[in-house]
C-alpha cells in the first residue's frame, strides 16, 4: 500500500475519532465552565470511589490533550466498575488516537459487547483493522456498520473507507464500482473525493480517478488540484493511444513489449484492446490479458471463469487465484470442476474457495477429489474444505431445528389450553350435578 493511500485515509480516521468525541460530549452534558476538570477534581475529593466522576474527569482531560492523565482516570473508572461500555469506548478511542491500534481493537470490541455504542466506534474498529493491514476484517466491519441507521455524513465516510480498503486489497473492480455509486448517490466533500482520486491514481486505475475528478470540477470548476490531475490523466491517455497499435504485431516478443507497457494503466481503452487478444495463440499474451483484467476488474465473473478452461496452466492459475480472492459464492460449481485440473495450484485454489463458499452439494466432488489427490498440501486444503462445509451444514440444520421447535411451541400451548378448558368445563358440570342432587 502506498504511503499516500495510508495517510490520506488516516486523516479520515482522525475525523471519525473527533466525531466520536463530539457525540460523547453531548451525551455527557459536559459543563462549559472555564475549568470543568477542576469541578470534577473537587467532586472526587468528596466521592473518591465514584466511577462516573473518574470517567468524566478522564474525558475532559482527554479532550484537552492530556492523554496520559486521561488514560489513568479511564482505567480507574474501569477498576471501580468493570466492563462499563462507555468508558471502554473512549479508552479505545484514546488508543486509536495514539495509533496503538492493536490495543484499541480489543478495548473497542469489549465496548461493543458491553452494550449499544456510537456508530463511530464501529467505524474506528474497521479503521484500526485497516491500519494493521487486516483488510478483510476491516471490510466486514464497514459492511456491518452500513446495516445500521446513521447520519448521511458518517455513512459517506464509511463508504469512503470501504473503497480505500478495497483498493488496498487489490480489488480494484469492486472499488471502482463502489466509488462510482458513491459519487452518484451521495454529496461528498471535495477533500474526500480527492483522497479517493489519489488512491486510484496511486494504483494507476485511471477511469475511476477521471470520473471522480469530473465530479469535483462540476462542483467547483476553479479547484486547481483537480485540474492538475486532469492534465496528468490526459498525458497518460496520450501514452495509451501511442502504445495500443503495437500489441497487434505479428512477432510475439514485439507485441509483448507493448502489452507489458499497457498493463501499467487501468483504463477502459486498454482493457478493450487487450480483451481482443483473448484468442491469441500466445499463452503469454493470454496470461497477460487475464492478469490485467483481474488486476483492474474489467471482466465479469463469468468471463474470468472461462479462463479456467484455458489450455495454458499459467492462465488457469491466474484465473483461479483471482476467483479465490474475490469471487462470489455462485462461482462454486466452476471451482468444484477445477478440482480436477492438472495443476496442483488450480486445485489448491479451488479447495480454498470451496472452504469459504462451498455448500453441501460440493461435498461429493470434494470427496472424490481427495481420493484422487496426490499432492499432500492440496489434500490438506481439500480436507479443510470438507470439514468447513460439514460444520456449516450442521450449524444450519441445528438452526432450522430450533426454528421448527419455536414454530411448534404455540400449537402445543393451544393444545394445553384446550385440554385445560375441557377439564374445567367437566369439573363445572360435575359440581352442578352434585349441587342439584344435594338440593333435591
Amino acid at each position: 500500500m502506498s504511503k499516500g493511500l495510508k495517510w490520506s485515509g488516516f486523516s479520515v480516521g482522525t475525523q471519525l475519532a473527533y466525531w466520536h468525541w463530539q457525540v460523547g460530549r453531548q451525551q455527557l452534558s459536559i459543563p462549559h465552565e472555564s475549568d470543568p476538570a477542576a469541578i470534577y477534581r473537587n467532586a472526587l475529593v468528596k466521592n473518591p470511589l465514584d466511577p462516573d466522576l473518574h470517567f468524566r474527569l478522564g474525558f475532559v482531560l482527554h479532550q484537552s490533550g492530556d492523554r496520559v492523565s486521561a488514560h489513568r482516570y479511564y482505567e480507574r473508572a474501569l477498576a471501580l466498575r468493570p466492563g462499563t461500555g462507555l468508558v471502554l469506548e473512549h479508552l479505545g478511542r484514546l488508543y486509536f488516537e495514539e495509533r496503538s491500534f492493536n490495543k484499541a481493537i480489543p478495548v473497542l470490541k469489549q465496548a461493543i459487547q458491553a452494550g449499544p455504542v456510537q456508530p463511530m466506534t464501529l467505524a474506528l474498529v474497521g479503521r484500526a483493522y485497516f491500519e494493521i493491514r487486516d483488510f478483510q476484517t476491516a471490510l466486514e466491519s464497514y459492511r456491518h456498520l452500513l446495516s445500521i441507521d446513521m447520519v448521511p455524513e458518517v455513512e459517506v465516510v464509511i463508504r469512503h473507507q470501504m473503497i480505500l480498503t478495497l483498493c488496498a486489497m487489490g480489488n480494484l473492480g469492486a472499488a471502482r464500482r463502489a466509488a462510482l455509486t458513491l459519487i452518484q448517490t451521495h454529496r461528498m466533500d471535495q477533500d474526500l473525493l480527492m483522497q479517493l482520486c489519489d488512491a486510484f491514481m496511486d494504483l494507476n486505475s485511471i477511469n475511476p480517478a477521471k470520473e471522480i475528478l469530473g465530479h469535483i470540477v462540476r462542483m467547483r470548476e476553479e479547484y486547481l488540484p483537480a485540474r492538475q490531475k486532469f492534465i496528468q490523466i490526459l498525458n497518460i491517455e496520450n501514452q495509451i493511444e501511442a502504445l495500443v497499435p503495437g500489441i497487434y504485431a505479428k512477432e510475439e516478443e514485439y507485441a509483448l513489449r507493448y502489452v507489458s507497457q499497457l498493463m501499467r494503466f487501468g483504463h477502459e481503452k486498454v482493457a478493450k484492446a487487450l480483451l481482443s487478444l483473448r484468442g491469441s495463440e500466445s499463452a503469454l499474451i493470454r496470461q497477460c490479458v487475464v492478469e490485467y483484467c483481474c488486476r483492474f476488474g474489467y471482466l465479469s465473473w463469468g468471463e474470468i471463469t472461462d479462463f479456467l478452461q484455458d489450455s495454458s496452466a499459467l492462465v488457469r492459475c491466474k484465473a483461479a487465484e483471482y476467483l479465490t480472492r474475490f469471487g462470489p459464492s455462485n462461482m462454486a460449481p466452476a471451482m468444484a470442476r477445477a478440482l480436477q485440473d492438472e495443476s496442483d495450484v488450480v486445485r489448491a485454489c479451488a479447495a480454498r474457495f470451496l472452504k469459504q463458499h462451498g455448500t453441501g452439494e460440493m461435498l461429493v466432488p470434494l470427496k472424490k477429489a481427495i481420493e484422487q489427490e496426490e499432492d499432500a498440501g492440496t489434500r490438506l486444503k481439500i480436507r479443510a474444505a470438507i470439514t468447513a462445509i460439514q460444520r456449516r451444514s450442521s450449524s444450519r440444520v441445528l438452526s432450522e431445528s430450533l426454528g421448527k421447535s419455536e414454530h411448534l411451541r404455540p400449537s402445543m400451548l393451544d393444545q394445553v389450553s384446550v385440554w385445560a378448558f375441557c377439564s374445567l368445563l367437566a369439573g363445572l358440570v360435575m359440581l352442578a350435578g352434585w349441587m342439584f342432587f344435594r338440593t333435591g
